[in-house]
């Protein structure tokens, strides 16, 4: 059985992805992360494989859909395949920010559940513009709370790096044509140093919070941030 945590929302879904596994340990089951390159093991010790406590084995892994894209996999993509279809043998993964869409694994998963961002925050994305600081900025209080702010966070992040790489002619694979022309029109309307600053200190936000080093939350930061690069 492979299980399959996803989506835009990346908090959340890891917050349900870890609550799953705590309901499994609560069960009697006992988890072992494993990589794609241990697959042939997973298969070869069966379904009826236990602890030395005769407690059963659930096995979690992170990212499996990246892992499996690299060349010369096609060989453990097959052995994911069988393990799959057996109900005792269970395999959780979780992907980090990445859409069922985007899944290549996603057709061999028994269970998905994918996290949607809500459409407020590509509205909000939409409106990351140096021209339309009022617009990005009133969104943005709207929608912000301290219980999304990281995940809000995450998801700049994320748009400003494709914005960034769309301004060198490089675009996310599995991109669709109208997706295309929105990030080259919005990279177009930012000057390259003004969007690498941006980024440089969306990042140093992230050591600033780990350090405990930043008097501001999280969105105070990043308001502060936007009124200066965005006019």
């Amino acid at each position: 059985m492979l299980i399959i945590y996803c989506g835009e929302d990346s908090a959340r879904s890891r917050l349900e992805y870890q609550n799953l596994l705590a309901d499994y340990k609560k069960k009697g089951y006992v988890s072992e992360s494993i990589k794609a390159s241990e697959m042939k093991n997973v298969l070869l010790q069966g379904s009826e494989v236990h602890t030395l406590f005769d407690q059963q084995l659930i096995y979690t892994t992170d990212n499996l859909n990246k892992q499996l894209g690299r060349k010369g996999q096609d060989k453990t993509i097959d052995l994911l395949a069988e393990i799959a279809k057996d109900e005792k043998q269970i395999i959780i993964d979780w992907e980090d920010g990445s859409s069922q869409r985007e899944l290549k694994i996603a057709t061999l998963a028994t269970k998905i559940k994918e996290f949607k961002a809500d459409k407020n925050i590509f509205q909000l994305l939409d409106a990351f513009l140096p021209t339309k600081r009022k617009a990005f900025l009133d969104l943005f209080a709207s929608l912000t709370s301290p219980q999304n702010e990281m995940f809000i966070y995450i998801m700049l992040i994320r748009h400003v790096r494709k914005l960034m790489l769309a301004q060198e002619g490089v675009f996310p694979a599995r991109v669709l044509p109208w997706q295309r022309g929105k990030l080259e029109q919005q990279a177009k309307a930012w000057k390259q140093e003004d969007l690498m600053n941006f980024y440089q200190k969306l990042l140093h936000l992230e050591i600033l919070l780990k350090t405990g080093k930043n008097p501001y939350t999280l969105s105070e930061s990043i308001d502060i941030l936007s009124c200066y690069y965005l006019k």
